[in-house]
């Protein structure tokens, strides 16, 4: 009977150090701005009893930008190497809810 063969393990460890993506954290910090935003507007309208004026609505459109550049931000990390992915994962998704939430808000706005 022949001698097994013993496999070869590799003797050299290649140590990488993650770290969170710079885009990836300015897409949470973009989504939480356009989430405080939100919040702002409808105290705001709650306050003058549903009655918006033009900066209500400059408002909105400031926190959709951001919510777009939010998820754009959030696809550019995901290239980087070395990184924690679930942070720019948080970001589209957290920004793709919020701009769903404006937009439908809007839509509900014109309905009424």
């Amino acid at each position: 009977m022949p001698k097994p063969v013993k496999i070869k393990k590799p003797k050299s460890f290649m140590f990488t150090t993650k770290h969170h993506s710079f885009a990836g954290v300015m897409g949470v910090m973009m989504c939480l701005i356009s989430i405080i935003v939100m919040a702002g507007g409808i105290y705001m309208s709650f306050v003058h009893s549903g009655k918006s004026n033009v900066i209500m609505g400059a408002e909105g459109l400031f926190a959709m930008i951001l919510d777009f550049l939010g998820i754009i931000a959030g696809l550019t990390s995901l290239s980087e190497r070395d990184i924690h992915r679930w942070v720019p994962i948080v970001s589209i998704v957290a920004n793709s809810i919020v701009l769903a939430l404006w937009i439908a808000l809007v839509m509900l706005g014109k309905t009424v």
